[in-house]
């Protein structure tokens, strides 16, 4: 699958029309939840979820993965996230960003520290 970066996010992302997320917290997140991967997964071990695509989002909240309990507040199967048309991805960060008061809780991307981890999505 593909690897964007921040420039190529930023032309193809509709983000930025979004009045409660700037593009700019979008391409942070990509960057450092995904180093900007439509393939990336991450399996977190404490809660048994797993984080889905460039902007990692949480099969716990966000999508369904399988028979996994999920809130799937996004209406989306977890795997649509892994695909090169991240329109999937997006559309589900608006929600995320409406739900979660905007992107507050990328907490790397809204302190500056690329060395806090904080996985809220």
């Amino acid at each position: 699958l593909s690897n964007f970066g921040p420039c190529v996010l930023s032309i193809i992302s509709p983000m930025s029309t979004e009045r409660s997320l700037s593009l700019t917290p979008g391409v942070c997140m990509a960057a450092h939840e995904s180093n900007y991967n439509t393939a990336a997964t991450h399996y977190n071990s404490y809660d048994g979820s797993t984080d889905f695509g460039i902007f990692q989002i949480n099969s716990r909240y966000w999508c369904q993965y399988g028979n996994e309990y999920s809130s799937n507040i996004c209406q989306i199967s977890c795997t649509a996230l892994l695909s090169n048309d991240i329109s999937v991805d997006v559309e589900c960060v608006k929600i995320i960003a409406r739900d979660s008061n905007g992107m507050s809780c990328a907490v790397p991307c809204t302190t500056g520290s690329q060395s806090e981890s904080v996985s809220c999505i």
